[in-house]
């Protein structure tokens, strides 16, 4: 399995892709647009392509970000679901076992 961007990256992408706009997209996440475009340009050079087109006071997705952007928003709100799961089983005081914490995630690929 190759190399994935960090999520925080695939975050910032989604939010900016759904606006189009780094300033709204900023406010969503409550930061600021400097920030939102700096994260686009990692991802950008991460994967090797431009993601979107900048302009003056705007930007637009290029063709390929509109596929990745559909190809992402569903797992990012896979993510979102089962984090709303967690959260809804601690607030029923449904009991699981403790977690350790000096164990590390293992990737199992196939």
């Amino acid at each position: 399995m190759k190399r994935l961007p960090p999520l925080l990256w695939v975050r910032v992408f989604e939010a900016a892709a759904r606006h189009e706009s780094f300033v709204a997209a900023a406010k969503e996440l409550s930061v600021t647009p400097g920030a939102v475009s700096r994260v686009v340009k990692e991802l950008e050079g991460f994967m090797g392509v431009t993601l979107f087109v900048r302009g003056a006071r705007s930007v637009q997705l290029t063709s390929i970000a509109r596929i990745y952007a559909r190809a992402i928003t569903p797992a990012i709100h896979q993510i979102a679901l089962a984090c709303a799961q967690v959260h809804a089983a601690r607030l029923s005081s449904i009991e699981t076992e403790p977690v350790d914490r000096n164990q590390s995630c293992e990737h199992v690929s196939g």
